[in-house]
């Protein structure tokens, strides 16, 4: 998928299908998680919000199913 770069404390990139309602996000520790049945109104107020993060913790942050497909860039 492909994700847009943001200016935010904790997401690197943003992707969206519409036709799967699927929201992509990679934090800035390099998790890549995707959110199930998100919808596109959704979307949109992450993209045009002030602060992502409010946003994201708000509106998306356990309200949807998450699935984690890319672990973090940490070292251990």
């Amino acid at each position: 998928m492909d994700r847009t770069k943001v200016n935010s404390e904790i997401l690197v990139s943003v992707g969206y299908e519409p036709d799967a309602e699927l929201l992509e996000l990679e934090f800035t520790g390099g998790a890549i998680y995707e959110y199930h049945h998100v919808q596109p109104y959704l979307y949109m107020g992450l993209m045009h919000s002030n602060s992502k993060t409010i946003y994201f913790d708000k509106n998306i942050r356990d309200r949807y199913e998450v699935e984690r497909v890319q672990e973090s860039n940490a070292q251990v």
